[in-house]
């Protein structure tokens, strides 16, 4: 029966591994410097999968792909940042931790134990697994360790992209021992004389392999410049453990329209058409003014007639923004409501449900703004970038799409307070990546611009039941 050496690499690094995503069982590719890892992996064991296929001579080595080494199940976190996990913990429909455990060992017990048990291979035999970040810790620390398997003092620091894990099976599979736990060396060698060496371990660039608080501190901090590592005339290079993040920001400038006579009058419009009175074409005259030098890549517009008349005073300032009117931001339904005087808190039945006209909102949200191509190709982008879209709408949709995006996708919203939104006043929301799982309000109804206007601005909200009312704040 053969001794087995089992080679367990965590994959390359993907775009969702550098921007600190959620993936489970999402499928992704490698990133640039993924597929420079996998390579380099390659190069120095010369026997993430297919790179080092391509290392070793025709025949000799096969690639599986086997769904037991699938990346634990995260449920509703797939997709999200991982921020999100560490305030709200495993959602409820992931895969439980001991789901994994007994999956991971029962991979184990069918292939390794399997070929440890063999009768007829000799030995030492070689395998070669590649998983991923949670699979391989839970398969080591918590499932190898569960049977005394010899090394567990050698668990420390993550398991960074592309690193190998050695865990040495005893003939027969009943024990073994974990040899080498997250091993990166392969990423801080370069190449000299025809040979991968340590380069000096005083050069500033490379992370030590024995420091483990600078390992552990690497994720975060260790710096790369992917560019520069591409153009080396003459490689071999060293290779960074992590990219750095590249730190694109969306600001999201949520307006709402200007003044109507239904708002003087404390008119619920809802879904009514109204428009501008001579306040509200000046308040949008003003807010144009405000935003004249703002370049945004794209303007959204609710498709009532108030939204419209705000955002064409707007485009005289800005005549070559392209703009998308939507349906999908038309202001909630009031039913009965209607064109008459809120005098209570409550909604008539006939009224837009609540949960139906915040699920819309996010809908549009998710599809309409994050979804529209112009807004992830800023995503793509190979440096730091700060971007702007300018979205203009109604109270009661603004002010609920905001307080949801605090409630259900962790946005610190705590800028807001409990200040509601005055006609034109400009909400800004720094949206941190593409999926919009992160983000923060950096300034709410700012109406700053209107400020030296004869007529004050009408202060009470009665489509988002503001009985109060708001002081314009110098």
């Amino acid at each position: 029966m053969p001794v087995v050496n089992v080679y367990v690499v965590r994959h390359g690094e993907t775009v969702e591994n550098a921007n600190g995503i959620i993936q489970g069982q999402l499928d992704t590719q490698l990133n640039e410097l993924g597929r420079m890892q996998a390579g380099r992996l390659g190069d120095v064991l010369s026997g993430t999968a297919q790179a080092i296929v391509d290392e070793q001579p025709e025949g000799d080595l096969q690639l599986v792909p086997d769904p037991g080494l699938r990346e634990r199940y995260l449920g509703d976190m797939e997709g999200k940042h991982g921020s999100l996990m560490r305030r709200g913990g495993v959602p409820a429909n992931a895969e439980s931790g001991p789901a994994l455990v007994a999956r991971c060992l029962a991979w184990w017990d069918s292939t390794i134990v399997a070929i440890a048990r063999s009768e007829d291979i000799p030995s030492p035999v070689n395998v070669l697994a590649v998983s991923h970040g949670a699979w391989i810790g839970t398969m080591i620390r918590s499932g190898l360790a569960s049977r005394n398997y010899r090394g567990r003092d050698k668990f420390g620091g993550p398991l960074f992209n592309s690193s190998v894990s050695l865990v040495r099976v005893d003939e027969g599979g009943r024990t073994g021992e974990i040899v080498t736990y997250g091993d990166i060396s392969h990423l801080l060698l370069v190449k000299k004389d025809g040979r991968w060496v340590k380069p000096d371990a005083n050069n500033a660039d490379v992370l030590s392999n024995e420091d483990d608080e600078e390992r552990r501190a690497g994720f975060e901090v260790y710096w790369t410049d992917i560019e520069h590592i591409l153009s080396d005339a003459s490689p071999p290079y060293q290779l960074p453990i992590h990219s750095r993040h590249i730190m694109v920001v969306l600001n999201v400038y949520l307006v709402r329209h200007g003044e109507t006579d239904a708002n003087r009058q404390g008119i619920v419009q809802g879904q009514l058409e109204t428009t501008l009175n001579a306040t509200g074409r000046e308040q949008a005259r003003r807010l144009a003014l405000a935003l004249k030098d703002v370049e945004f890549l794209h303007a959204f517009v609710s498709n009532h007639t108030r939204a419209i008349e705000t955002a064409a005073a707007v485009m005289k300032e800005l005549p070559t923004l392209k703009w998308t009117v939507h349906p999908g931001l038309r202001e909630r339904f009031f039913g009965d409501l209607q064109g008459k005087k809120r005098t209570n808190g409550i909604y008539p039945p006939s009224a837009e449900p609540l949960d139906k006209f915040v699920e819309r909102a996010l809908q549009w949200w998710d599809q309409e703004l994050l979804g529209h191509d112009i807004v992830q190709h800023q995503f793509d982008a190979k440096r730091d970038e700060t971007r702007n879209v300018l979205v203009i709408g109604h109270s009661a949709y603004l002010n609920n799409l905001i307080r949801a995006l605090g409630s259900q996708r962790g946005f610190d919203i705590t800028a807001a307070g409990k200040v509601k939104s005055i006609n034109t006043g400009i909400t800004i929301l720094e949206v941190g990546d593409r999926h919009g799982t992160r983000g923060k309000i950096v300034q709410f109804s700012d109406v700053r611009h209107l400020q030296e206007m004869e007529e004050e601005v009408v202060k009470v909200n009665v489509e988002d039941g503001d009985k109060k009312a708001r002081r314009m704040e110098g």
